[in-house]
């Protein structure tokens, strides 16, 4: 079947044919002179070329005017590859990591520089906190054992202070801001009937190396922080459920929910002290400032907002 546009040429064609007109006595007859004959033939097929070459022309134009409001398709983008040359270069920063085997390395310029230092002994490095000054860095070792706590020198990786017995958790140390001390979670006493085991707070003086007990012996204490508001603890059972703050001499409540961060203005993040996980299903953020709570995320329950004693120290 014939298309549309087969069918217009074909019509043009035929019109065009209708326009020439052959000079009568200009076909010889059967018994003409070959030469004549060979002449006719090429002068026919010379017209037919024409007509077939205005055909074109006329086909192609009618195909320009049908896509003249039809905007012109761009060929595919050619996007060029960045060479390894352009690559961005990892940050000259001096790093420092640890590995679930234990050891320790530093990282320069996204290269590991010197050798690694087996400081767990086996454990892995569950966390590793920084000092004010980033001189010196606690190193939080554990495992299916008895954590262990050790502080490095940042330069040289060598040991500076420790090693001390801790929990085997990430949130159970940090620093002084004088770098003179630090606050460590220690297992107390297991107690056959008890569930889980007590835990004490100490504080790990490092100039003369001695320990002493600054929060007696509780059931799951939680997330040590040293912020501008002092040294905190969460607790997660009543009566004292939530942040407790320390100032060098007495304990105070600061809120029922897990302090997470403070900075100098007056700001805190806190979260529901009951799990100490943020940002899980059912966990409200708030975020204290001039003794007013602003709520996150999702809302505390009415039974767990902050009470009127809270305060900001």
């Amino acid at each position: 079947m014939k298309s549309y546009e087969d069918r217009e040429l074909a019509r043009d064609l035929q019109a065009l044919a209708g326009q020439i007109t052959v000079p009568a006595g200009s076909l010889p007859a059967r018994r003409g002179s070959t030469f004549a004959r060979i002449l006719t033939l090429a002068t026919v097929v010379g017209v037919l070329i024409g007509a077939v070459a205005i055909g074109v022309l006329i086909n192609n134009g009618r195909a320009a005017k049908d896509n003249g409001g039809v905007a012109a398709t761009p060929g595919p983008l050619v996007t060029s590859t960045p060479s390894p040359s352009s690559a961005i270069p990892f940050p000259d920063y001096a790093l420092i990591a640890g590995t679930i085997d234990g050891l320790v390395y530093r990282v320069e310029g996204g290269q590991v520089r010197g050798s690694s230092v087996d400081v767990c002994h086996g454990q892995a490095v569950l966390a590793m906190h920084l000092s004010s000054s980033a001189r010196s860095v606690l190193v939080i070792c554990g495992g299916t054992t008895e954590g262990r706590a050790v502080v490095l020198d940042t330069a040289t990786l060598a040991q500076r202070w420790g090693p001390i017995a801790i929990l085997p958790r990430m949130d159970v140390g940090a620093w002084a801001p004088d770098e003179r001390s630090i606050a460590l979670l220690q297992q107390g006493i297991c107690e056959p009937q008890a569930p889980v085991c007590s835990v004490h707070l100490l504080l790990w003086d490092l100039a003369s190396g001695s320990t002493r007990v600054i929060r007696p012996d509780e059931p799951l204490t939680f997330n040590v922080r040293w912020t501008v508001l002092g040294l905190s603890i969460s607790l997660t059972q009543s009566p004292q459920s939530g942040t407790l703050i320390w100032d060098g001499q007495t304990w105070t409540h600061y809120s029922p929910h897990a302090l997470w961060l403070a900075d100098a203005s007056g700001h805190a993040l806190l979260v529901e002290a009951s799990t100490g996980k943020l940002g899980r299903p059912g966990v409200g953020d708030e975020r204290r400032s001039g003794g007013r709570t602003q709520h996150f995320g999702n809302r505390v329950p009415a039974r767990s907002r902050r009470r009127p004693r809270d305060r900001l120290a």
